[in-house]
């Protein structure tokens, strides 16, 4: 790979907006003969699982245009198929692959409703976006009195709860966590304090509200602490504003 990766956000079909990354890489794309090519990836929500799709051009063509118009209109069909550089076989197997076959249904893993309470406070919907929302508490989550956001405050797994409410086929969720007997904004100071390296941390107003700008891991969160209530938010700003003008 040549140089550092570049990743933003991008309009994509029914996903409404997904990653995309672009690099430079040496390739051989079947022929034996390894040359520089562009590539771009995009990362969208499918039905099942997180998609990727990748497009590779020669170094020296732009066709990134003509990957974005295909992007524009991008959506998860049937079972994911494997794909395969041009002239290569698939390897052989036990059992021929039948990619018309039908799949095994993938069973969810059942949501939790341990905190009807904190669910209760965040939005059935965003935009027209209908949301499934689901509470865990900190003994659920695995936690013990050792783990140090607990220790920290002298607090206990049962005194942690969290309540989410999430859209099932674009990135948009809204989030609350409560640590009983403990402000959200020294909550909040305490797991910015525990940020791997790397992350960056920026304070903002959004929708007449001071929000904390997290960019560390798979997504972005808005933070909005106020009480004892820790809001967190993904999605577009305009779904975030969306989203404070619900909160009760």
């Amino acid at each position: 790979m040549t140089g550092e990766p570049i990743g933003d956000w991008v309009p994509m079909g029914v996903a409404t907006k997904g990653g995309r990354f672009r690099w430079t890489q040496t390739l051989d794309w079947g022929n034996g003969s390894p040359s520089a090519r562009n590539c771009v990836s995009y990362l969208a929500l499918g039905e099942f699982d997180a998609v990727n799709v990748v497009f590779s051009y020669p170094v020296g063509i732009d066709r990134l245009a003509e990957a974005e118009a295909m992007m524009a209109t991008f959506e998860v069909l049937e079972n994911p198929v494997e794909s395969l550089a041009p002239g290569a076989t698939p390897k052989p197997s036990p059992t021929p692959y039948d990619k018309f076959a039908s799949v095994p249904p993938i069973l969810p893993t059942p949501a939790t409703h341990s905190d009807p309470e904190l669910e209760a406070l965040l939005p059935d919907s965003i935009g027209g976006v209908a949301l499934t929302k689901s509470s865990i508490s900190g003994e659920q989550m695995g936690l013990t009195d050792g783990d140090p956001l607990l220790s920290r405050f002298g607090k206990h797994p049962a005194d942690l709860a969290s309540a989410t409410a999430t859209a099932s086929h674009q990135l948009l969720m809204v989030g609350v966590e409560r640590l009983r007997g403990v402000p959200a904004d020294q909550l909040l100071s305490a797991m910015l304090e525990a940020l791997p390296s790397g992350g960056t941390v920026s304070h903002t107003s959004l929708g007449g509200h001071q929000m904390t700008y997290v960019v560390s891991g798979a997504w972005p969160v808005w933070y909005y602490p106020t009480g004892e209530l820790l809001y967190g938010f993904v999605g577009s700003e305009d779904d975030v504003v969306r989203a404070l003008v619900t909160l009760r």
